[in-house]
C-alpha cells in the first residue's frame, strides 16, 4: 500500500478562505497615509494601542470605503459607541499641541 503517491488513493482536501482576516492588499496605496500615521503613532507611543485608536479607526474606515475589506460596524471591530463619539469629537476639535495635521 502506498501513501501520497500517484494513484495511491489520496483524497483531495477542500480548502476554504477564512470568513475574517483575509483581505486584499492595498497595491494602489489608497490607504497608505492612514496606515503610515497609525504605524508612526504605534512606534512613538511604544506600541500603546489606546493612544493610536483614532488612527486605527481612520485606517479601517479607509479600507472599507475603498473596498479593501468588507464594510463592518466599527463597534464589531472593537470600538465602543462612547469611544466613537469621543473620537469624532477629537477629530473635529483643534489639537492642543498644534503638531497634528489632518
Amino acid at each position: 500500500m502506498s501513501f501520497g503517491g500517484a494513484g495511491g488513493g489520496t483524497s483531495k482536501v477542500q480548502v476554504y478562505a477564512p470568513a475574517k482576516g483575509s483581505f486584499p492588499l492595498d497595491h494602489d496605496g489608497l490607504c497608505k497615509t492612514q496606515m503610515s500615521r497609525y504605524l508612526t503613532c504605534m512606534k512613538t507611543s511604544k506600541f500603546k494601542t489606546r493612544k493610536c485608536r483614532e488612527m486605527a479607526r481612520a485606517y479601517l474606515e479607509c479600507r472599507m470605503k475603498n473596498g479593501l475589506m468588507i464594510p463592518e460596524d466599527l463597534a464589531r471591530l472593537g470600538f465602543s459607541e462612547g469611544e466613537l463619539v469621543a473620537l469624532q469629537a477629537l477629530r473635529s476639535s483643534p489639537t492642543q499641541s498644534g503638531d497634528d495635521k489632518n
